[in-house]
C-alpha cells in the first residue's frame, strides 16, 4: 500500500492523483486516528514537550488497534492513502506518527507499506 501525507489545507491535490484522504485532525477527523483537543491545546501553547504527546498518541492508537480494529483494516484494506492533518510540512507532526504506527500494524498483517511522503504541487503519481 503506497501511503503520503498532506496538510489539510492543501487536500485538492489529491483529487487528480485519485488519491483518498484520511483525516486525523482533532477538529475534524476520525476520532480514533485524532489527538484530543486538549493535548493539541497544550502542545501548542508549551504545556506540554513533544515526546510526552508522542507517548500520548501512540498510546491512543494503540488503544484503537485494540478497540476499534475496524478502522485500521478499513485503511489497510486501501491500496493508496494521503493521511491529512492541519500541520505545516517538515514541522513535528502526528501524521509522520501515525504513518510509522501504520507500518508496525500493517506489519504485523502482512502488508507493506511504502510512505511515498508529503504531497505538494510536485507530486505525481
Amino acid at each position: 500500500m503506497d501511503v503520503y501525507t498532506i496538510q489539510l489545507a492543501k487536500h485538492r491535490l489529491c483529487v487528480p492523483l485519485e488519491i483518498p484522504i484520511i483525516d486525523i485532525t482533532a477538529k475534524s477527523g476520525i476520532p480514533q486516528f485524532a489527538p484530543t483537543m486538549p493535548d493539541v491545546v497544550a502542545l501548542k501553547q508549551g504545556k506540554m514537550e513533544w515526546d510526552a504527546y508522542v507517548d500520548i498518541y501512540i498510546k491512543k492508537l494503540r488503544n484503537t488497534w485494540m478497540y476499534h480494529r475496524h478502522q485500521w483494516d478499513m485503511v489497510l484494506s486501501m491500496p493508496c492513502v494521503a493521511v491529512a492533518c492541519y500541520c505545516s510540512y517538515g514541522k513535528n507532526c502526528h501524521r509522520y506518527v501515525w504513518v510509522d504506527v501504520l507500518k508496525k500494524v500493517a506489519s504485523a498483517r502482512g502488508i507493506a507499506v511504502n510512505y511515498i511522503g508529503d504531497i505538494t504541487e510536485e507530486t505525481k503519481r
